[in-house]
């Protein structure tokens, strides 16, 4: 990948802030405004440290979505170039974190 989130394309994330219980399903989606194709989601965890990131999901177009080191039972969907979404049917604690989206 060798990117920065620097680099990077304006992406934005909806919702901006989520606070869920235990189980309850999570759902993200990530719009970007650019025509890149590679779309990434990142977790930061309180125990990863402040510039730790971890891939949690990536796509490199369109209706394809791959684990990326840590994928946590999470499922994504890229309906369309533009839009990468982030989803788990049961949130855990371990789930806890930022999570950043972008594209490249």
């Amino acid at each position: 990948m060798g990117n920065t989130l620097a680099g990077w394309s304006h992406s934005f994330v909806i919702p901006k802030h989520l606070i869920i219980e235990k189980g309850q399903e999570v759902k993200m989606s990530c719009e970007q405004d650019t025509k890149d194709t590679s779309m990434f989601w990142y977790q930061q965890t309180p125990e990863s440290g402040e510039k730790a990131l971890v891939l949690v999901l990536y796509s490199l177009r369109k209706d394809n979505i791959e684990d990326g080191d840590y994928p946590k039972g999470f499922k994504g969907q890229r309906p369309e170039t533009n839009i990468f979404i982030l989803s788990k049917p049961s949130a855990e604690p371990r789930n806890s974190g930022m999570y950043v989206c972008g594209s490249d």
